[in-house]
């Protein structure tokens, strides 16, 4: 009996490591898709129309249906099989890319095809990403929860460094109409690989949702407000992002305007906060989980604001620009590993704690309110960066992020939560 319980444990384990590696490979091939169409078609409208406003009205296209969709696409995956919407989402994303290279090939492309289209795969991006992540838990076992979500950021990663390079490349050699057939035969190689994947390989006890769809994103709401300590991340979440658009915002002005670097060398120094990313995403899959997650987001915050703090520095130092673009491709690159160091472990912790039925909505929710406040953020440092000089603007910033983690996190220093166990 023994030998056969041995067996069948080996036999889930093999399977495991081959759902982290199709995971990653399905979760890459997705973001790609969504990366590369983004990047492209942001260029096509802007050449096209020549108009700041149809290039913002795309990216507006593409991130505000992701926001309104967060609850539904989370009470969805808590009713339905996970499995099922992560790969339908994904076919409903290559048949947009194939209906886009129908349209483009009987019609002329207009901008209305465009908004609509990156609105549509948008939505389709929200499903899958919830599907995915809310899914980990029962892809692998308890020892691997960390492995899956770094490889998980792997991916994410490695598909905002590679887009824009894959899309302008597609863009400049090739027309319009083949982009949209390549984008949609990668969402269609990313759906056939998620089909292999075992998603209740390692499947929880999970109450069956029967009430009405919106009692159920209510009933998230209530479960996320009654766990305190999943309660207190979120809304650390959402200053951690209000106070990330100071580097978004400040970042390009400081670089260019004030200390006149090229578009290319900021190109470059954007582009190492994904590389950043990647090797704090790849470290984290070969290292031993930590014990105490709370003590390491706490830690990794409060660096945060340090990395914050040093924006605002080469202002005043006397640096050539070759040091300025070596500080700032370095400080890029920590920005990067430090929020997957903070990130993982929230999302590890999220997932081992949470009952399984309410995994989706919990995910659902930390999106939504993850994103909510980068467009008021966004438009509040554009606005400061007019009238206060940048330097007080990262000062203020700096002091704001401490204070919110300082007071935000007091009580996480004597948490020692067994994990696995859903909190009450």
């Amino acid at each position: 009996m023994e030998g056969v319980l041995k067996n069948q444990d080996d036999t889930r384990l093999k399977i495991a490591k081959r759902n982290i590696v199709l995971m990653m490979i399905g979760k890459l091939s997705s973001m790609l898709g969504a990366n590369i169409y983004t990047f492209a078609m942001g260029l096509y409208v802007l050449k096209t129309t020549g108009s700041g406003m149809g290039f913002a009205i795309t990216l507006v296209c593409g991130a505000v249906p992701r926001l309104i969709c967060g609850p539904i696409a989370g009470a969805a995956a808590d009713r339905v099989s996970r499995k099922k919407l992560a790969v339908g989402a994904d076919i409903l994303s290559a048949l947009i890319m194939f209906t886009m290279f129908l349209l483009s090939t009987s019609f002329e492309l207009s901008l209305i095809f465009i908004y609509v289209s990156a609105a549509l795969l948008s939505i389709c991006a929200s499903f899958f990403s919830i599907a995915l992540t809310s899914s980990i838990p029962s892809l692998v076992d308890t020892t691997r929860i960390q492995k899956a979500n770094s490889l998980n950021q792997t991916a994410t990663s490695l598909a905002t460094i590679l887009g824009p390079v894959i899309g302008g490349l597609v863009y400049g050699l090739f027309s319009i109409k083949f982009f949209f057939l390549l984008n949609g035969i990668t969402f269609a190689l990313a759906a056939i690989v998620e089909v292999f994947m075992v998603f209740d390989l390692y499947k929880a006890n999970k109450k069956e949702e029967k009430g009405h769809f919106l009692t159920s994103i209510k009933e998230g709401f209530i479960y996320v407000k009654e766990q305190s300590d999943i309660f207190s991340m979120l809304k650390l979440s959402l200053w951690i992002n209000f106070f990330f658009c100071a580097v978004t915002v400040s970042l390009p002005y400081i670089i260019v305007q004030k200390l006149a670097l090229s578009s290319q060398q900021f190109g470059i120094i954007e582009g190492m906060f994904a590389v950043g990313m990647l090797i704090a995403s790849i470290l984290l899959s070969v290292r031993a989980e930590t014990t105490n997650k709370f003590q390491t987001i706490r830690r990794n915050l409060f660096i945060l604001s340090a990395l914050l703090f040093c924006i605002g520095l080469p202002m005043f130092l006397s640096l050539s620009n070759t040091m300025i673009f070596i500080y700032y491709i370095t400080l890029m690159i920590l920005f990067g590993v430090n929020l997957i160091a903070i990130n993982v472990p929230m999302q590890v912790y999220v997932q081992k704690t949470t009952a399984p039925e309410y995994l989706g909505r919990v995910f659902g929710l930390i999106e939504t309110i993850a994103t909510a406040i980068v467009p008021l953020g966004t438009l509040l440092y554009g606005v400061l960066l007019d009238y206060i000089p940048a330097y007080i603007v990262i000062f203020i910033s700096t002091i704001g992020l401490f204070v919110v983690v300082f007071f935000g996190t007091r009580q996480w220093k004597d948490i020692r939560h067994q994990e696995g166990v859903s909190m009450s």
